[in-house]
């Protein structure tokens, strides 16, 4: 992507400033957060590692994309959660540049500004966060960008934007849904070409998507006698099946997981119960995101931006109707899985384009009174994001559980390689080299009879495990300890206690 407008080098100055900014948040992020970093700690880095020993990587619902790129910083002795941390970084500042180059080939040079600073506004708090979500979004919108660059993209921008959504996909599944948009665009919005030039160029994309892909499906084949190892579908399941329960229960996904093991068996357990809650859940998670998105005032200009868009050159609708038809089957996919904000990352650019064309194209018919609103509206709309983006940035920084940094001292002075700590979440068995292992219902007494049956040497109570089990309330406050546990630190304010098992 050469810079042919001043406004390209104004785009690419933006990313540098948002890696910047991005490098400097993840200085302050010591821990990852207990619900959107738990993954990093429960596979991606043990993927990483395990990847790199050459051993299969197991996690059964994202790719391996993120954890073979760790795994590379792992044989050469690097701190995984601040490679992570960097790699999330580079991916918001890529995935703005990304969306710059669409806004401005799908509408303006202004247009793409705004669309970048936008995306990097709402996504800010996401700019340090250990996870494959912001770089599998980044690598979609790379695909799209280089289709983007030419009103008829040629064979090596096909073959390389295939390779993007491959990686895409391999990073996280709901790649997919990129894959097949790009491919129905290729057929058939695209004009003018004949029908043999568009399936030469979607059979190159799709080419390129496989080729990205093939050493996964290869070395799944080999690993586990299936050429994709994945069991997504528990979160279906989850979503639909679950009930009353926290959706963000990972002993309750485990048990999805030993419930159905196949998407066939979820979709045929009872078809009415799943086709009625999808419908359902379309529409709330729709609304949800919408809110997490597109603020007040900024969604009274979807509207506007949408009819702006609209009077595009026919050569560059095209674009618009890929970029339409990806962000819905991002959604209807993303919507199959209990809501979170960072399942749609990818959709965020599509959703705020129309916002963006209405902030920077001129509509005002040379009305002065017009521009004032204009901008006076625009100026609004940045504030109210940017105070929500930054009020929500400190709040993910200000609730890290940091209490479990002194318990990670304590425990890598006790622990030894193959024990074991019964925890909520893997964040203090990862840093520390131990096998975490869920702590489960019922009275203290059940859980230590448990914890003693699983071969557990030390036990973890901090505000996690008191809000899945209140029973162990007491434990987390140093309370009627047992003779049978030894005290091995206390944390305060939190409440959170480290525990040996005698």
């Amino acid at each position: 992507m050469t810079s042919e407008h001043p406004r390209d080098r104004l785009a690419l100055a933006l990313a540098l400033l948002q890696l910047l900014l991005g490098l400097l948040w993840g200085g302050f992020h010591e821990i990852g957060g207990l619900i959107t970093e738990t993954d990093f700690y429960g596979m991606y880095a043990p993927g990483a590692q395990a990847l790199a020993r050459g051993e299969p990587y197991d996690y059964t619902r994202s790719g391996p994309g993120l954890s073979a790129l760790l795994a590379l910083f792992w044989a050469g002795g690097a701190d995984l959660f601040v490679v992570a941390k960097c790699v999330a970084a580079v991916s918001l500042a890529a995935l703005g540049l990304a969306a710059y180059f669409v806004g401005s080939r799908a509408a303006s040079t202004r247009v793409g500004l705004a669309l970048q600073g936008l995306v990097y506004l709402v996504l800010q708090r996401f700019a340090f966060v250990a996870g494959n979500d912001v770089p599998a979004a980044a690598l979609a919108w790379m695909a799209l960008a280089l289709l983007a660059m030419h009103s008829r993209p040629t064979t090596r921008t096909c073959l390389v934007a295939g390779l993007c959504a491959g990686l895409s996909f391999l990073t996280r599944y709901t790649g997919f849904a990129l894959v097949v948009a790009v491919a129905g665009a290729l057929l058939v919005f695209l004009r003018p070409w004949d029908l043999r030039a568009r399936l030469r160029a979607t059979g190159t994309f799709l080419g390129g998507a496989l080729l990205a892909v093939s050493p996964w499906l290869i070395a799944s084949q080999v690993w586990f006698g299936t050429p994709l190892h994945n069991k997504a579908y528990a979160l279906i399941a989850l979503d639909a099946f679950a009930g009353s329960g926290d959706r963000y229960d990972q002993g309750l996904l485990e048990r999805m997981e030993e419930r159905f093991h196949s998407l066939g068996d979820v979709l045929r357990h009872d078809p009415l119960q799943l086709a009625g809650y999808y419908v359902f859940d379309f529409f709330e998670d729709a609304n949800q995101l919408l809110q997490d998105v597109v603020l007040f005032p900024a969604y009274l200009w979807v509207g506007l931006g949408l009819a702006l868009l609209g009077t595009r050159a026919l050569a560059r609708r095209w674009l618009l109707g890929l970029v339409a038809l990806f962000a819905l089957l991002c959604f209807a996919s993303a919507a199959l899985a209990p809501y979170q904000a960072r399942y749609f990352h990818a959709l965020v650019p599509a959703l705020l384009l129309p916002v963006a064309a209405a902030f920077a194209e001129p509509w005002t018919l040379g009305s002065r009174a017009l521009g004032a609103f204009q901008r006076a509206m625009v100026a609004v709309a940045v504030l109210v994001i940017a105070g929500g983006s930054a009020y929500k940035t400190h709040e993910y920084l200000t609730s890290e559980p940091t209490e479990l940094l002194d318990a990670r001292v304590v425990l890598a002075q006790h622990g030894r390689p193959g024990e074991r700590l019964m925890a909520r979440k893997p964040h203090l068995g990862s840093m520390t080299g131990l096998e975490t292992l869920g702590v489960p219902a019922g009275n203290l007494t059940r859980v230590l009879e448990l914890a003693r049956l699983r071969g557990v040497r030390y036990l973890y109570v901090g505000p996690a495990e008191v809000k899945l089990n209140q029973e162990l309330a007491p434990l987390a406050a140093a309370e009627g300890v047992p003779d049978s546990l030894r005290l091995l630190h206390r944390h305060e304010s939190p409440n959170a206690c480290l525990y040996a098992l005698e």
